[in-house]
């Protein structure tokens, strides 16, 4: 094979290897493309993450603690056992008013 032959064939196959070159560029530049794309996508999902998260702080900061919680829990029992005291009076007091409304009726 001669110089010549072999620039010919250089110069035949240049198309080819033009070809196979810029399809490489072309997978690699999408690849890259479709990379770029999913991090744009990733970051507005962790943006709308982020904002969740802050409302969901901001309504936490409302949230009754524990103590509070407990504090109510025994200002009930409280309530009930005077509820319950007051019932015990009020049943003796209408007692009382039927005694005197029996009376009043026989009398």
């Amino acid at each position: 094979m001669t110089i010549a032959e072999f620039y010919h064939e250089l110069i035949a196959s240049l198309p080819a290897i033009g070809t196979i070159g810029m399809t490489i560029y072309v997978w690699l530049a999408n690849r890259q493309r479709v990379k770029t794309a999913r991090i744009n996508n990733m970051d507005a999902r962790i943006g709308n993450h982020e904002t969740r998260i802050v409302c969901i702080e901001n309504d936490m900061k409302h949230v009754p603690t524990q103590e509070s919680i407990t504090g109510l829990k025994n200002a009930i029992a409280d309530m009930n056992t005077k509820l319950s005291e007051t019932k015990g009076r009020l049943s003796g007091i209408n007692r009382a008013v039927d005694l005197i409304n029996e009376h009043l009726i026989n009398t």
